[in-house]
């Protein structure tokens, strides 16, 4: 896969696993089900990437601003 999954990406394949979800194969559920793990992991990594790049720059600043700790010797 050389295209990066991005929101709309998501929200496809969220769109597939749910129509999946009603299909009558106990497989094709539980792909479906996988699927949908699968969504709500990549953005939870999102969310924890973005987390840690705002704590990131915030420290960084704090710090050459001498407020932090590493100003405070």
């Amino acid at each position: 896969m050389a295209e990066r999954l991005d929101e709309e990406k998501l929200r496809q394949i969220r769109t597939w696993a749910e129509a999946l979800l009603a299909d009558e194969r106990e497989d094709a559920r539980a792909a479906a089900r996988a699927l949908l793990l699968l969504v709500e992991e990549v953005e939870r990594l999102w969310e924890a990437n973005r987390t840690a790049f705002a704590r990131d720059v915030t420290t960084a600043l704090t710090e050459r601003l001498g407020a932090g700790p590493a100003g405070r010797e």
